[in-house]
């Protein structure tokens, strides 16, 4: 797929790329769950697309494709009751023992997965954790180097910060990071707090997950605005225009390009997440130990963009702190596009022109 490079062309190349490489995808596996043709169509590049296609313009061919009945979506409930769905080609194209032989596999491989991520009241999820864990450990491990003082070395879990409840719930993490001028004297700190979101799905500015970092830390820059912040967010795939965003407003986007889960205890456990692994191309990192990758964002790459990062949080944290609020709320679907839009506007406002997110 040679020609124009990628970041120049218009979305409908990208939804077209799509259109094809979806149905091949089908050919070969008989039976997706969308999971993973996010992993083996965005994450890398598909073989025969010949590059990754961006999981927005998946989602937009996935609907033309239902819509044309070139493929159709079935859900059906696992032996443990949790209805999965899968896509399938539509017509003669495979024969019904493959494609069922294929859905049955692959509903018993996702439900696998999501009682790792969700777990149950009597089996808590082994994702969440292991997130939250190897971004405690890679920060712990460049902090005396990189100039860090966690605020809670033993778990890394913030309740409180300046005496009170942080705002809208514990942050997964935080610090505080001192900054030296180029002769090594002191020059302040930057607080920074961390949230953890070790999800498969990309992070978009329009990821609800996203607003529950930026509320409350609006919400702890309201409470001190002569205290220099600079939120981050840890998550395992971020689209270019969470990036973007980012940079507009000064907060800080880590992204480890792995999901973490809490390594097996034993051999048959490393064997069903061999076959999650291989089968549904998902990244799965068992390991809780420091990131190389996280530690290279918390040891060089953070400390320098907080240089300038500051003084765009505590230009926008109050006059948008209204949008954050809004937007933090899953539920809060019917107008959610409106609603970026807005918080769009009101940051172009605020910054007198930004980059398109």
């Amino acid at each position: 797929m040679g020609g124009v490079p990628g970041p120049l062309r218009r979305p409908a190349y990208y939804v077209e790329v799509a259109l094809r490489a979806i149905p091949q995808l089908l050919e070969v596996e008989h039976a997706v769950v969308w999971g993973e043709v996010e992993a083996k169509l965005a994450d890398e590049a598909w073989g025969a697309a010949g590059m990754p296609i961006d999981p927005h313009h998946l989602s937009t061919a996935r609907r033309e494709l239902l819509a044309d009945g070139t493929i159709a979506e079935q859900t059906a409930a696992t032996k443990g009751g949790r209805p999965v769905s899968v896509f399938v080609l539509t017509g003669a194209r495979r024969t019904k023992r493959a494609t069922e032989a294929a859905a049955a596999r692959k509903r018993l491989l996702q439900t696998r997965y999501l009682s790792w991520a969700g777990g149950t009241q009597l089996s808590p999820g082994t994702i969440g954790p292991a997130g939250e864990r190897a971004t405690h450990a890679s920060l712990l491990a460049v902090a005396p180097k990189a100039g860090y003082r966690v605020f809670n070395p033993a778990t890394g879990q913030v309740t409180h910060l300046f005496g009170e409840e942080v705002p809208g719930g514990p942050l997964d993490n935080g610090a505080t990071l001192a900054l030296v001028d180029a002769d090594g004297v002191p020059k302040g700190g930057v607080i920074v707090p961390i949230e953890v979101k070790n999800m498969r799905e990309w992070m978009y500015p329009n990821s609800p997950e996203l607003y529950q970092l930026l509320y409350k830390a609006a919400m702890l820059q309201r409470a001190r605005p002569d205290q220099s912040f600079t939120p981050v967010l840890v998550c395992r795939r971020a689209h270019v225009t969470l990036f973007q965003m980012a940079s507009d407003l000064g907060f800080f986007v880590a992204e480890a390009r792995s999901q973490f889960i809490l390594p097996p205890p034993d051999d048959e456990g490393r064997r069903l997440l061999e076959e999650v692994r291989t089968e549904l191309a998902y990244d799965l990192l068992p390991r809780i130990e420091v990131h190389r990758g996280l530690a290279r964002r918390f040891g060089v790459v953070l400390p320098r963009y907080v240089e300038s990062s500051p003084a765009r949080w505590a230009r926008i944290a109050e006059p948008l702190a209204s949008h954050f609020s809004a937007l933090r709320t899953p539920s809060f679907q019917p107008s959610r596009a409106r609603a970026v839009d807005d918080l769009r506007l009101a940051a172009r406002v605020e910054l007198g022109g930004i980059r398109p997110w």
